[in-house]
């Protein structure tokens, strides 16, 4: 993994397919491919990947904090017999999460 770091704030669209930073509106992304051969990314599906992107984007840290903080949880009326497999699922997705950020 690339040892610089992300942009850092949220995102937004711009132009219906640029993703673009909040606050200064720096270019991070740009989903709508033009004069790629081969490409045929349709302006609906450029502006979709768009909104996609921001959604995770911008969900990463509060949904990182969410996993932790149930996991914190699991000793207040978490019954393991309901599925013995979430503990470690919620573990493995915040490690990838950690991993990808």
């Amino acid at each position: 993994m690339s040892e610089s770091k992300h942009t850092k704030g949220k995102l937004v669209v711009s132009s219906s397919f640029l993703v673009v930073t909040e606050e200064t509106c720096r270019i991070v992304a740009n989903t709508q491919p033009i004069g790629v051969e081969g490409i045929t990314t349709t302006f609906a599906e450029g502006k979709a990947n768009a909104e996609r992107i921001i959604k995770c984007w911008n969900s990463h840290d509060a949904l990182l904090d969410a996993c932790k903080e149930l996991l914190q949880m699991t000793g207040m009326g978490y019954n393991e017999q309901d599925d013995p497999d979430r503990v470690e699922r919620a573990k493995a997705a915040m490690a990838e999460a950690k991993k990808q950020a």
